[in-house]
């Protein structure tokens, strides 16, 4: 498998207006909800022209891309949150000391590894024997009966994580982002019910062989799972739900090898090499958004 490409250098801001436009209703002058999109869209069009703004927003749950820009202060305060947020995330994955950056994490591995390593192929994912048999034991009725629930056993938020984290997996992010729970899980089944004919077990061992590892879907998963990495393990959530539990298994195969979970042995160094390599990249979009919007 090869590299993904480095994204091309990032040009300066255009210095702007610090007034955002306002499509106002000629009846009342009011700001109109039916216009949401629309000034959204005319936004990003005539303020942030640059290939790098487009980058960061994609990585915004859906939801949020069309929010309402009322005033500068609501969308700088906004976005700076979500900015801050994302090199929060990202420090706390490599484990990054304060008054250290990610280049000197890269620096690191450059003395502490050979080049022939640092660029190595990887290797094709696998699932471990314990999650073979986990997965093949979602077949039968026993398990996989909560597909056809309207909620899981334990409704609690952790629980459905597991389930988002498959949905970005198997890049049906529309899914993995619904914000209710409740909608998530109806949509959830929907889908997953139709797909596995009957047999979930089968239809997971197959499906896991196309899995997405790219570096948006890891920074993705690196944001949900962020505050519970240490909960990722089929101990714990076989306690909360058996079936939800079997999934785990997969799951955490999955975000061990793409270096989500904590860096350990399962995680190729040539990945975890690339992942720093796309932080660093992440970050100096991030920081350039960052001063933009200082400005407005």
């Amino acid at each position: 498998m090869t590299h993904s490409k480095t994204e091309r250098s990032l040009k300066p801001v255009q210095k702007t207006s610090n007034k955002l436009p306002i499509h106002s209703n000629k009846k009342n002058n009011k700001f109109s909800k039916k216009n949401i999109k629309k000034n959204s869209a005319y936004y990003l069009k005539t303020y942030c022209k640059e290939p790098w703004f487009e980058n960061i927003l994609s990585y915004l749950p859906l939801s949020d891309r069309n929010n309402l820009i009322i005033c500068s202060k609501t969308f700088k305060l906004y976005h700076l949150e979500k900015m801050n947020n994302i090199k929060k995330i990202l420090y706390s994955k490599f484990n990054i000391k304060e008054g250290k950056t990610i280049e000197d994490k890269i620096n690191e591995f450059k003395n502490k590894y050979s080049e022939e390593e640092l660029n190595k192929n990887y290797l094709d994912f696998q699932m471990s024997k314990g999650t073979v048999k986990a997965i093949e034991l979602l077949n039968d009725e026993e398990y996989s009966n909560i597909f056809n629930q309207k909620n899981l056993d334990n409704d609690i938020k952790d629980n459905y994580i597991i389930y988002r984290c498959l949905c970005y997996l198997i890049n049906k992010r529309e899914i993995a982002e619904i914000k209710s729970d409740k909608l998530f899980w109806i949509k959830f089944c929907e889908f997953f019910n139709e797909k596995s004919n009957g047999k979930k077990g089968d239809f997971l061992n197959e499906i896991s062989k196309t899995f997405n590892f790219d570096d948006k879907t890891c920074l993705l998963l690196d944001k949900l799972v962020y505050d519970i990495k240490e909960k990722i393990i089929p101990s714990y959530y076989c306690k909360i739900c058996t079936s939800t539990g079997l999934l785990s298994f997969l799951i955490k195969d999955a975000l061990d090898y793409n270096g989500v979970l904590a860096i350990n042995k399962k995680t190729q160094i040539s990945r975890i090499y690339h992942n720093l390599e796309f932080a660093k990249n992440i970050m100096e979009k991030v920081n350039h958004y960052i001063k933009f919007l200082t400005k407005l």
